[in-house]
């Protein structure tokens, strides 16, 4: 089995300190990484070994991150609205994006598949190039 890397940082952010985690295997078959997102209340940690198996399967750049409030994340000082899942796509992800320097991404989403589906247009503009 193909040896993976754990690469764990926080996104300092106006809003708060993301947590990220990345799962780098030793040999690329692509420089675009797969972002994974989880349901609404979910964080890091619930993935359990899948971005492991995925990494070391796919050869890819795997990444999740803890939603501000959740995991180890700093703590979200406003509760979320009604609009939550809008405003991850246009307030917290192109955070994410900018700290982490991405530009192409692919993403893998479960659960609330659907509705981030609808909002990846949002999401991938957000951050210019």
């Amino acid at each position: 089995m193909e040896s993976v890397t754990l690469v764990e940082s926080i996104a300092d952010t106006p809003y708060g300190g993301l947590y990220i985690k990345e799962w780098l295997p030793n040999e690329l078959s692509s420089n675009i990484p797969i972002i994974m997102l989880h349901d609404s209340l979910g964080c890091v940690k619930l993935w359990k070994d899948f971005p492991e198996m995925l990494a070391t399967t796919l050869s890819r750049r795997i990444i999740a991150y803890d939603r501000l409030g959740f995991g180890q994340s700093d703590i979200r000082i406003e509760p979320p609205t009604a609009d939550f899942i809008k405003e991850e796509a246009s307030i917290f992800f192109p955070e994410i994006k900018k700290y982490l320097s991405m530009v192409s991404i692919f993403f893998l989403a479960i659960v609330l598949e659907a509705v981030c589906h609808l909002m990846l247009p949002l999401m991938i503009k957000t951050v210019p190039e």
